[in-house]
């Protein structure tokens, strides 16, 4: 196990940077209602700590008008699907998409923090295998990889 690939670095770094804006929105949306209604009458908020997502039955010509003001939903907390006057609407309350970015994000930081205790502790980064005792420059009994002996600091005197 490498303890830096770059996909892993992509991951922690964009799964931190998506939560943080979630959270962000989710903070902002308690206090104010946010949204763009488009042309064709379709509306996207987010709202009282949810995203809402509504279609109408019909499209209704008219111009995208964006839109902030104070919020005047109660925070729900599991999503829902409705179907009203207007057409379908779904609700969707922001930890869902928090959680499903905060999983894949823990995990790549985990890996990587188990790499890094690996890689300190004397292992083959490849299989983890202990590699004490073993001559520098000598290839892994586990799983035959060779690596690079690590380069020492001077010894001061």
């Amino acid at each position: 196990m490498r303890p830096h690939p770059k996909w892993r670095k992509s991951i922690k770094r964009s799964g931190a940077a998506i939560c943080l804006l979630i959270f962000a929105s989710w903070c902002a949306s308690l206090k104010w209602d946010m949204g763009v209604r488009t042309r064709r009458g379709a509306l996207y908020k987010l709202s009282g700590g949810q995203a809402i997502l509504a279609v109408p039955e019909e499209s209704v010509p008219g111009s995208t008008r964006w839109f902030v003001s104070p919020c005047r939903i109660q925070a729900e907390w599991q999503p829902y699907f409705m179907n009203a006057d207007f057409g379908k609407a779904l609700l969707l309350p922001l930890w869902i998409p928090c959680l499903l970015t905060l999983i894949p994000t823990s995990i790549a930081y985990r890996l990587d923090l188990l790499a890094n205790r690996l890689a300190s502790a004397g292992g083959c980064p490849a299989c983890g295998y202990s590699l004490k005792g073993i001559s520098p420059g000598s290839p892994c009994p586990e799983c035959g990889q060779t690596h690079a002996p690590e380069l020492s600091p001077p010894a001061s005197r």
